[in-house]
């Protein structure tokens, strides 16, 4: 890590440039402007765009998470990934600041559960902030937001569960699935109504058996010939899908059937099926204990007749795109948990400074303070690693996150819970009072944090994604296992780890070269 601190009193100006060693970026600087001189400012954005964060073009880079399996850290992650310039961050909060004023004013939550709908006004503002269409290219009338920017409007809608978990089932789960694997025929058609708000995407992929399990699907694609097309009909029934009462498009997972020599063989195939097609009945709303603004309901599929322009993707493909699509935006769900826990830390905390107990004030307790602190914490700490993570996704060429995505999920569901049942411990008999709404936080973070899969699926999904990526290595796993008929290889690596075992490492990384001169003894 280079330091450089350069000062000129007479144009009374201070900057500091940090470069990383290590950094792969030709001419990457972390540069910071200090002065009070309004004069300077010109020559700061020309600076600015003289040593700009962003490469000229996009690198790649093996996965972070992922290589940790194999024992590599990737000192890069050290430099935190900051995409945005001054001024585009300034864009970015000025365009911000009217939303979350919005928010702040205009929903009210308990009026949207106790009224169990999204009123049609919150929907048209939705739609005139653009909020349909965040991550959807321009050429198709979306905004075409990158990850770091996508993630603050998340956080932003995270105020309310419900309008959260509107706009995650459509961007995330049914706009990604058109925008990763649908035809160009495909996103002509259906993204720019998907932008606007006038039509609404659904993912259905959910069985009363299968549950998560997408190889366990019962929903059949049967192939058939009509007037010398190829045609499928589909039959089948999914639960759990969200906006489906008010679905335009549903993205339908089904199980299809090719011949080979060994006869029948099955795949699982993605579909995208119009509401107006004959046989699709959308059953009664599901009476959840949270988010009640919105509908999960049944959706069954009767002799549905679909055509190859229906198809999505490769035929053969669909469990692997489901996967995709899952993976893809994780964060997002961690981005609206983090908007979720800091709007009741700061009700907690407005409550700690106004109340007192036994004559102190409840503030001044180390108790309290102590478990505020620790609230504190867990945000900054989800907030960085969000943060993180898209900064990943934005420096790097199709870098593949899903590791990141995960992880950034199951901490947010883990963390998330345990700040909300402190935050209701914090604010004692009124936070179990129906009529104070501190218990709405409890019962919508719950059925928030089983969106998409429950938490014990998706450590099972870093485990096993983290074990499958470190098969490079079995070889020396099989040796491990073997020791009696691999003694050189036992021998040699019992010398090379020797300090490893007595727990006395040789500490030659000097990732202090990467950090800031002040955390050097750290």
């Amino acid at each position: 890590m280079a330091l450089i601190k350069c000062n000129n009193l007479n144009m009374n100006l201070s900057r500091i440039i940090l470069k990383s060693s290590s950094f792969k970026f030709r001419n990457t600087f972390l540069i910071r402007f200090y002065s009070t001189d309004t004069s300077l400012n010109e020559l700061i954005k020309e600076r600015n765009s003289r040593f700009g964060v962003k490469p000229s073009q996009m690198l790649s880079k093996p996965p972070f998470a992922k290589n940790l399996f194999l024992g590599v850290f990737d000192k890069d992650v050290l430099t935190y990934p900051e995409l945005l310039s001054a001024d585009q961050l300034k864009l970015l909060l000025d365009k911000l600041e009217p939303i979350e004023q919005y928010f702040t004013n205009e929903v009210k939550s308990y009026d949207i559960e106790h009224k169990r709908k999204i009123s049609n006004e919150i929907i048209n503002t939705l739609k005139n902030f653009k909020f349909f269409g965040l991550k959807i290219p321009k050429k198709y009338d979306g905004q075409g937001l990158n990850a770091t920017e996508y993630a603050r409007y998340c956080e932003v809608i995270g105020v309310d569960s419900s309008i959260s978990l509107l706009l995650l089932a459509h961007q995330v789960l049914g706009v990604q699935s058109l925008l990763r694997y649908g035809s160009e025929e495909q996103k002509i058609k259906f993204l720019p109504k998907l932008a606007s708000g006038d039509w609404y995407a659904a993912f259905c992929f959910s069985e009363e058996i299968s549950g998560s399990d997408l190889a366990a699907i019962q929903t059949t694609a049967k192939e058939s010939e009509k007037d010398g097309l190829r045609t499928w009909i589909l039959n089948g029934s999914k639960l759990w899908v969200t906006n489906a009462s008010s679905a335009n498009i549903f993205i339908v997972l089904a199980l299809t059937y090719s011949k080979n020599q060994f006869g029948d063989q099955k795949h699982v195939s993605a579909f995208i099926v119009e509401r107006h097609y004959p046989g699709i009945i959308v059953g009664k709303p599901i009476d959840m204990i949270g988010v009640k603004g919105i509908e999960m309901n049944e959706v069954s599929f009767k002799n549905v007749q679909l055509t190859e322009s229906n198809l999505l993707g490769d035929e053969k493909g669909g469990f692997k795109m489901a996967i995709d699509v899952l993976n893809s935006n994780r964060f997002a769900f961690g981005a609206v948990s983090l908007g979720f826990m800091k709007k009741l830390y700061k009700l907690v905390i407005n409550h700690v400074i106004n109340r007192k107990q036994y004559v102190i004030d409840l503030k001044d307790c180390k108790q309290i303070q102590k478990h505020c602190s620790e609230i504190a914490l867990r945000i900054y700490a989800l907030e960085s690693m969000i943060y993180m993570t898209t900064g990943l996704h934005d420096c790097y060429e199709n870098y593949d996150g899903s590791m990141e995505n995960a992880i950034v999920k199951a901490f947010s569901m883990e963390e998330g819970q345990k700040c909300v049942d402190t935050c209701l411990d914090l604010l004692g008999a009124r936070g179990v009072v129906e009529d104070e709404s501190y218990e709405k936080f409890y019962r919508d973070f719950k059925c928030l944090s089983i969106f998409d899969g429950a938490l014990d699926f998706t450590k099972l999904y870093i485990a096993a994604t983290g074990l499958h990526h470190a098969t490079s290595e079995y070889e020396d796993i099989k040796k491990y296992r073997d020791p009696f008929n691999n003694p050189t290889f036992i021998l040699k690596r019992l010398f090379s780890h020797r300090r490893q075992a007595n727990d006395d490492p040789s500490l030659n990384l000097e990732l202090f070269l990467q950090l800031h001169p002040s955390l050097v003894q750290s």
